[in-house]
């Protein structure tokens, strides 16, 4: 595998005719479409599969899994197009690759508010998926939606663990300090909890569950660690899992960390959040997410943490004071990178961002967008060899970044249950 900066004046038959491969290749392998104009500083993904195949007339995916002596999980996972478009005749197809890295390791992703057909295209290469959505905090008590049991469903499809995510939100999405307030506030609450918890893991078809509960209200991290290790024995006592993650851009001691580490089953690293109104800076920078995992207790966890992949880009406006900045998706990424902004690369953060001026209002407005590329993604995956972590954790499945599959599915080998 290797991966192709674009210079000015590239087209997709010039990169084509560089490294040698069909042009449909590097469409297919980077799920761009044919009319996709490429600007300088994008990343293309050159694949490198030892054995490939093409479409026939009638083939069926067991068909084709068949022929090539594997099976039809991997042929997915392999050409994730299969799912959006299905079987072309004559479209070509990667049956195997010689991975850069020999282990196998487990990929968590929450799946926020992804569309099914992105769900059908990323299962294939998610071990465990945080079920967003499916449940509602009501009295302390947790109440299942009508879509719970079909996501479980769909996700054990492709032998992919479905989690139930708890959050403590309000009506607006918000963080609802209150509401966890409430669970802890005396035992028979939070036993209730506890049980409805249970009860509801079991109702929809899910293999456990996940608690966002933080930041942890002052005074409650015992009471919190009480409950999380009386649910860790109702759970293993049912062979479920337990997942709680840490914020490590939060002020916590290590005391209240360690004894979730060590209550949990997983622990994805929500390191993408180092975002502020201060400064136009990354969410996941490289250093302080190193820095993050040079805390004494890292080693004792390293098997159940999780890196924390971004697939978002963040968009800054220059406001009176600081600046004002959403999270947006690939596709706003690529449309503003075409209008050929001042891109760069940071090397500290080991992150590209563009600085672009927008015309609102007859007015000039500036912008900086950060955002993830081949290069800064490569750098993350890394990191879980470097710290020997467990895996890596997909921060939202409805921001999609298809360069970040390929460079997964052609590194590790994943875990599937």
């Amino acid at each position: 595998m290797k991966i192709h900066t674009v210079e000015r004046g590239e087209s997709i038959r010039s990169v084509a005719e560089l490294y040698g491969v069909p042009e449909s290749r590097i469409l297919f392998d980077n799920e761009l479409d044919p009319h996709h104009r490429l600007y300088p500083g994008q990343t293309l993904i050159i694949g490198e599969p030892t054995r490939t195949d093409s479409v026939r007339g009638g083939d069926t995916p067991e068909r084709i899994a068949k022929r090539n002596d594997t099976d039809v999980l991997t042929l997915l996972q392999n050409n994730p197009h299969l799912a959006a478009a299905g079987l072309v005749p004559s479209q070509p197809l990667n049956i195997a690759y010689d991975r850069k890295n020999s282990r196998c390791i487990p990929v968590h992703a929450y799946s926020d508010t992804a569309e099914e057909s992105t769900l059908r295209r990323r299962l294939p290469l998610v071990s465990v998926l945080s079920v967003q959505n499916a449940a509602l905090l009501q009295s302390g008590r947790v109440q299942l939606l009508e879509s719970a049991q079909r996501l479980a469903a769909l996700a054990r499809e492709y032998r992919t663990l479905p989690i139930l995510c708890i959050e403590a939100v309000d009506a607006y999405g918000r963080y609802d300090t209150g509401a966890v307030v409430q669970i802890l506030s005396s035992p028979n609450l939070t036993e209730r909890f506890i049980r409805s918890t249970l009860e509801a893991v079991k109702a929809g078809g899910f293999a456990g569950a996940e608690l966002l509960f933080m930041p942890v209200p002052a005074g409650d991290e015992g009471r919190l660690t009480e409950l999380l290790l009386a649910l860790s024995g109702r759970f293993e006592e049912c062979g479920l899992y337990l997942l709680a993650p840490w914020l490590p851009n939060l002020p916590q001691t290590d005391s209240v960390v360690e004894n979730m580490m060590d209550i949990a089953d997983f622990v994805p690293i929500r390191n993408y959040l180092f975002d502020d109104s201060k400064n136009a800076s990354p969410a996941a920078p490289l250093d302080r997410i190193e820095v993050a995992l040079t805390a004494e207790f890292v080693p004792k966890f390293a098997k159940k943490l999780l890196v924390g992949i971004p697939t978002f880009g963040i968009d800054y406006t220059q406001a009176a004071v600081g600046y004002r900045k959403r999270a947006v998706s690939a596709e706003h990424i690529c449309r503003t990178l075409t209008t050929s902004p001042d891109v760069r690369f940071d090397e500290t953060v080991q992150t590209p961002f563009a600085v672009y001026t927008e015309d609102a209002y007859h007015c000039p407005v500036g912008h900086t967008l950060c955002y993830e590329d081949a290069h800064s993604l490569a750098a993350k995956l890394a990191v879980v060899e470097k710290y020997g972590l467990c895996g890596i954790s997909v921060c939202s499945l409805a921001y999609d970044i298809p360069v970040f599959w390929q460079l997964l599915n052609q590194t590790y080998k994943v875990a599937k249950y």
